[in-house]
């Protein structure tokens, strides 16, 4: 959570979006380590490990 420049929940609200609205990609500002902060797209897909299924967009 530390490279965001948003705080977590604003994070998570995020996820949630695009959770609710079937994306598998949201946008997000992103630290860089001299302090400079990029949009990047970041891309999820869930995993398959031993039949059980996880999600970056799954909170748990």
């Amino acid at each position: 959570m530390e490279i965001y420049t948003l705080t977590p929940e604003q994070v998570f609200e995020g996820i949630a979006r695009a959770k609710a609205e079937q994306r598998h990609q949201f946008y997000c500002y992103r630290r860089l380590a001299k302090c400079e902060a990029w949009l990047v797209t970041v891309h999820s897909s869930p995993i398959l490990i031993e039949g059980t299924r996880f999600a970056l967009f799954d909170r748990s």
